[in-house]
């Protein structure tokens, strides 16, 4: 985590001010004054949310009106001087506020819908691939467990009490040949909160639960590659996504025994943003159903075809694979925060207190919000309309970080107000 406090000056923090406009008037919208994140700067204020530069102000995003199509604008102040239009004019006014700057990470989540039946026991470069693919996760995973959340999808359906799946032909030849698609090539897979299956969970229980999940000695459980059904058990874990950024990686080793529509998962998950990746271990060359997940889910090249998906060539690229991956998940985020809830303004001389407005920018959702004026849980103006005062929960949550940028408006304003936790 990286912090540095900077000052801004006039000018930087800024301050619209729109002349005898109310809020039910359906004007215009107008450019918002954000504050930057550069130290020392001057002029006029840009965009917290990237980073900050100096610059021309950005168009203040209004909601629309649900009758009426609005456009941007800004009155020149040439023009509101001269009182042409001077129903919804707008001026700068400068302030001035002492900011602190914090990169943040933002931890992610991934999903692993995993293979495990029986053909993962092959041998690959002195190891099983079972055994190359858990070396691989816990090492790609445990630098990064602090700010990575992980859950697995294991396919086929394994009995949590004897550790294997498919029919006992030795009990029951009769039945297993009777039903043969069902029991062995095509078996059921268990919900994500039906053990053996591993929820989403904190990095370092994760990697717990995945490591006694294959306790000596470690093989492969399986009967039957039914990968479209993971893939639905996957896609049903994540029918609320976690908070943060959020894939799945499907891990397997060849082409499913059953199944007819494996990508349509992936791209129904795709819609909420969240990537599939695809990883094939060896024999799995060459399968189209896997190209097709991996282009479904957002994450083959561009324009390709066929060899879409990843195909390590042994458990160390696999460990970079997984790292990379994890990479990926975690973002960063910037948070500014104040260090004083008083706000010294410069009002217009014919300013009314009734239509000051405080417009904040949410740090999580980036959404604007209007703070009510108010003693408790919002923000006051002082008498002279010199001062504005963050009062409460608002005040905690400007010093902690969870608003972008603020935002002094005079005038028409047509955002939703500030939800008070």
């Amino acid at each position: 985590m990286r912090s540095r406090s900077f000052r801004v000056g006039a000018g930087l923090f800024a301050v619209l001010a729109a002349i005898g406009c109310s809020a039910k008037s359906g004007g215009s919208g107008f450019n918002q004054g954000d504050i930057t994140g550069t130290s020392g700067a001057s002029g006029t204020a840009a965009n917290t949310s990237n980073g900050g530069s100096s610059g021309s102000s950005p168009a203040f995003q209004t909601a629309p009106d649900p009758t009426t199509t609005m456009t941007p604008f800004i009155m020149p102040p040439s023009q509101v001087d001269s009182g042409v239009n001077s129903k919804c004019g707008a001026v700068e006014v400068p302030a001035g506020i002492e900011m602190t700057e914090t990169v943040v990470d933002v931890p992610g989540n991934v999903l692993f819908v995993f293979d495990q039946s029986a053909s993962m026991n092959d041998m690959w470069n002195g190891t099983t691939k079972i055994q190359g693919a858990i070396d691989a996760i816990n090492m790609a995973f445990d630098p990064v467990k602090d700010k990575l959340s992980a859950g697995v999808v294991f396919f086929p359906h394994v009995d949590p009490t004897t550790g294997q799946s498919g029919c006992d032909w030795a009990a029951n030849w009769l039945n297993c040949l009777l039903t043969l698609p069902t029991t062995t090539i095509c078996l059921d897979v268990d919900p994500i909160g039906t053990p053996p299956q591993i929820p989403i969970q904190a990095g370092p229980a994760f990697l717990n639960a995945w490591n006694a999940y294959w306790a000596p000695p470690v093989a492969a459980k399986g009967a039957g590659t039914p990968t479209e059904k993971g893939m639905l058990a996957g896609e049903a874990a994540l029918m609320t996504p976690p908070p943060g950024n959020t894939v799945m990686v499907l891990v397997t080793d060849g082409a499913p025994t059953c199944g007819m529509n494996e990508q349509a998962p992936a791209q129904r998950l795709l819609q909420k943003n969240i990537k599939t990746y695809v990883i094939g271990l060896p024999g799995a060359a060459g399968t189209a159903v896997l190209d097709n997940v991996a282009i479904a889910g957002g994450t083959a090249p561009a324009g390709c075809t066929q060899n879409c998906f990843i195909s390590p060539m042994d458990s160390a690229a696999l460990q970079m694979v997984f790292s990379n991956i994890a990479t990926t998940v975690v973002t960063t985020m910037k948070k500014v925060s104040i260090k004083d809830c008083n706000f010294q303004l410069t009002p217009p001389g014919n300013a009314n207190p009734s239509d000051v407005h405080l417009i904040v920018t949410d740090t999580t959702s980036n959404m604007q919000y209007e703070v009510p004026q108010m003693a408790t849980n919002g923000w006051t103006l002082s008498a002279d309309y010199k001062t504005a005062t963050l009062t409460g929960s608002i005040c905690d949550g400007a010093k902690s970080g969870a608003y972008s940028n603020f935002s002094f408006q005079y005038g028409c304003v047509m955002v939703p107000p500030l939800p008070i936790r």
